[in-house]
């Protein structure tokens, strides 16, 4: 039997999004460490296959979902606590959604340490009172349920900090990535060209990354574009938006009413979308909530000039007026404004994109994450 520290994650969805990603980083590069490593997620997914393709055990509990599902969340409830009992990891790391029950059945497996990642407070989500109390209460449960709360940006600390059982279990850890390897300027705009086709000529080229969802405010920005095509008709640009998702018919048909076909392109989902970051003059991240960002640091990783929503982490990534620019979140007409601030002075663009580079290698590489994370562990 190996003697080697036995770490487990879990997580909801195998899906490829932010907590995928930290999930994939830190389970293959604590591999790396001589840590016997287990993840242990729901379905069959991107994240599945990434991880055997560097050889780490995974386990799917079909029956994990995102949604509440008493008879499916028992199951694999049932099947976890067998798990622990005969893997006996001496740590467990969890980055689901259902984390509080996880964090429970970890408990009363005998598991010494419970960590959990908040990766976002899905209170801040648009949804009814009574819905974000009950939210609230169960990561309660989960904060008193683990040894240690991971939150990746100060924003997440400051929501909590003040809750009863937090004191001395908060631990701020920003995630790191390393930088995607990206296609040719050239390239990647000749994939898009065909993919989309495009027939502006010399255009300016703005891209967003980003789910199809409400949470990520793409609507904001084509109305910003809307605005940009009415007062600047002379100025050719694309704005394409890398993403799939449930908003995709509602969005066509807003690029549509507001007559910008041929200037606002959806590209769908793309296997590793950041290696065709360097299509872009300028990166658009207009979410309404988000605890992070990795596709903003991917940006900032290309070296393009960045307009971010005043949000969440957005703002500890991106100082306003420093290495990027910060919008009000909801607000297309001060969107605009921004995008013309870089459009008016070229120079400051390159200057903001070079301090946010030198501010990525210095404050979210993946080492410094996995040696953070790895101090936890012990």
């Amino acid at each position: 039997m190996s003697k080697n520290k036995k770490i487990i994650y879990f997580i909801t969805k195998s899906n490829w999004g932010g907590a995928q990603k930290y999930v994939f980083d830190l389970a293959t590069n604590i591999a790396k460490k001589d840590y016997d490593v287990m993840v242990i997620l729901g379905g069959n997914g991107v994240l599945k296959q990434k991880l055997e393709s560097e050889n780490i055990n995974t386990i799917s509990l079909g029956n994990l979902g995102r949604d509440i599902n008493i008879l499916n969340d028992f199951k694999s409830l049932i099947k976890t606590y067998k798990i622990l009992k005969k893997e006996k990891p001496d740590v467990i790391h969890l980055n689901s959604s259902k984390a509080a029950m996880i964090s429970v059945i970890g408990r009363l497996a005998g598991i010494k340490n419970i960590i959990f990642t908040a990766h976002g407070w899905a209170f801040n989500e648009d949804r009814s009172f009574l819905s974000k109390i009950l939210i609230k209460f169960i990561y309660l449960i989960t904060i008193i349920c683990s040894h240690t709360v991971i939150a990746v940006s100060k924003k997440i600390i400051s929501q909590v900090e003040n809750w009863p059982f937090t004191k001395n279990k908060m631990k701020l850890i920003y995630p790191g990535t390393e930088a995607p390897v990206f296609l040719d300027k050239n390239i990647a705009r000749d994939f898009f060209i065909k993919k989309l086709h495009i027939e502006t000529v010399n255009p300016v080229w703005f891209l967003s990354i980003g789910e199809l969802h409400p949470i990520k405010g793409h609507i904001y920005a084509i109305e910003s574009f809307k605005k940009m095509s009415l007062e600047k008709p002379d100025l050719n640009f694309v704005y394409i938006i890398i993403g799939g998702g449930e908003l995709k018919q509602e969005l066509q048909m807003k690029i549509n009413e507001l007559n910008l076909r041929g200037k606002v392109f959806l590209a769908d989902y793309l296997e590793n979308a950041s290696s065709y970051l360097k299509a872009a003059d300028y990166y658009l991240f207009p979410s309404l909530s988000e605890a992070f960002g990795y596709a903003l640091v991917e940006a900032g990783q290309a070296k393009l000039p960045v307009i971010a929503s005043n949000v969440g982490g957005l703002p500890e990534v991106v100082d306003n007026n420093t290495n990027g620019l910060l919008v009000e979140s909801r607000n297309m007409v001060d969107l605009y404004e921004k995008i013309n601030i870089y459009l008016d002075d070229k120079n400051l663009g390159l200057q903001y994109s070079e301090l946010l580079y030198s501010k990525i290698l210095s404050n979210f590489s993946v080492d410094k994450m996995v040696d953070q994370t790895m101090e936890i562990y012990k």
